[in-house]
């Protein structure tokens, strides 16, 4: 279940989340609440929670560094899929229309 976890951005960005607000916050959401606004039992928010603190080795601030880097990556595949939407764009407005989706 823990690999499952893992394997699921939308499961680990709740992961982050949660891990982020309770780091950045005094006054935070209960697990309960996070459950609430999650749809999902509590046993899952805290098993989420917990694998994405241990995944990350519980360091939760990190360096200018690291943050360069992190950005670095993410603009660089921002800027892949935004080249690969175009193409897809093009080359769908080029097909002939019988060809296109309805």
């Amino acid at each position: 279940m823990v690999a499952d976890i893992a394997k699921c951005g939308r499961r680990m960005f709740l992961g982050a989340l949660i891990a982020a607000c309770k780091y950045i916050q005094d006054k935070n959401f209960s697990n309960r609440t996070w459950s609430k606004i999650a749809v999902l039992p509590v046993s899952e928010i805290n098993l989420i929670e917990s694998t994405f603190l241990r995944l990350i080795d519980y360091r939760l601030a990190f360096s200018p560094d690291m943050f360069d880097r992190w950005q670095t990556l993410l603009l660089a595949q921002i800027e892949r899929n935004d080249r690969r939407n175009a193409v897809m764009r093009r080359s769908s407005a080029a097909a002939p229309p019988s060809a296109q989706p309805v």
